[in-house]
């Protein structure tokens, strides 16, 4: 976990450092072409801007929903310590009203799936109890996952959005070109280093983006799988299933 909590602070930094430095990149190297400078404050460099601007919403978007996760699992986790330790003299005495007291006060993801089917008053057949134990695991899921879909958006329009930027810059630049007659290729370059920032701006949004959306839908699953053998091995225990 400690290892997580360190990669989550490095991405986030490493974003917030893109999101300043990439602006004042991208200004340095238009300022190193004044000849196209003027052609080139057009249509193309207003989109540009434009892009930089919602790549760095994006940034910030990611930004928040790891935080969202991080605190998410945090909390989670802690909880699911606390019941398993609740649990382990419960189970052992037999007690199904403790159990259910237990898991009614729980927060965990074990608590969420188990308790509607305890607190039923008689025992359901084995097939509804299987049937309302894997609804609980689907509206278990929905908490767990939620924001994970703007992640995967995120992680999935950012490279486009940069790339967009970045065709725009150069069709701009090599119009403001054809336009001018100008022909130095130090500004050529210059005008091109300049409309690539973007596409290097929808990389750094994408990455850790596609990274921890896979790391936290995998963790998700692993968490309600053990959550529905643990319930289901609970329930067959205490006769309910």
């Amino acid at each position: 976990m400690k290892q997580i909590k360190k990669i989550n602070y490095l991405f986030i930094c490493m974003l917030f450092g893109l999101m300043t430095v990439m602006p004042g990149y991208a200004q340095d190297a238009t300022e190193s072409a004044p000849a196209v400078t003027e052609a080139h404050m057009g249509v193309g460099a207003m989109i540009e801007k434009a892009v930089l601007g919602i790549l760095a919403i994006c940034a910030l978007l990611v930004v928040v929903i790891l935080i969202e996760k991080f605190m998410f699992w945090m909390k989670t986790n802690g909880n699911s310590k606390k019941l398993s330790t609740i649990l382990t003299p419960v189970i052992e005495g037999g007690d199904i009203e403790q159990l259910t007291s237990a898991c009614k006060d729980s927060d965990a993801p074990l608590a969420k799936v188990i308790t509607p089917i305890l607190t039923i008053g008689q025992p359901l057949r084995p097939d509804q109890s299987l049937l309302l134990l894997r609804n609980n695991v689907h509206e278990a899921a929905d908490g767990q996952k939620k924001f994970l879909s703007i992640l995967a958006t995120l992680a999935g329009t950012a490279p486009f959005i940069g790339l967009f930027g970045t065709v725009m810059g150069i069709l701009e630049t090599f119009s403001a070109i054809g336009d001018s007659g100008f022909s130095n290729p130090a500004a050529i370059s210059a005008g091109i280093s300049s409309a690539l920032v973007a596409t290097a701006a929808g990389l750094a949004v994408a990455i850790p983006a596609v990274m921890f959306y896979n790391y936290y839908v995998r963790k998700a699953n692993q968490s309600l799988d053990h959550a529905e053998r643990k319930a289901t091995e609970i329930l067959i225990l205490f006769g309910r299933m």
